[in-house]
């Protein structure tokens, strides 16, 4: 039987490894599974310009939903130390809306993929 002890052991060993130098030694299953679809092409990074904040980098599956890219810019900016207070995103969201070259991106149901989002993307936030 594998121990506590064992596990951290081998969690530290992996983190040593060069292959996994940008994953942090707090990471989450779920962003872990997101690195590796990301290094197997079934997801991508794109930007999300917040002029005249800093970008957003937002890692998202082609299979995602333009409601889970919300989520996961969500995620991100509260990851981010560029955010130093808590937003109300309820707020945001119905007031503001992320567009791709002057499309608005309005339907939650979707998906990116189908919208045109590519890896290197950049979204911009627009009025309602």
């Amino acid at each position: 039987m594998t121990t506590l002890d064992d596990i951290q052991q081998q969690t530290n060993s992996l983190l040593q490894d060069p292959l996994l130098s940008d994953v942090s030694s707090i990471t989450t299953i779920e962003e872990l599974d997101l690195l590796v679809a990301l290094e197997q092409h079934r997801a991508f990074k794109i930007q999300i310009l917040r002029d005249p904040f800093p970008a957003v980098d937002v890692t998202v599956r082609q299979s995602d939903t333009v409601k889970q890219l919300k989520k996961a810019f969500q995620t991100a900016l509260k990851q981010s130390p560029s955010c130093p207070r808590q937003l109300n995103f309820k707020h945001v969201w119905q007031n503001y809306c992320l567009m791709l070259n002057q499309q608005r991106l309005v339907k939650d149901d979707a998906l990116v993929s189908k919208l045109g989002i590519r890896h290197g993307t950049q979204l911009r936030f627009g009025r309602r």
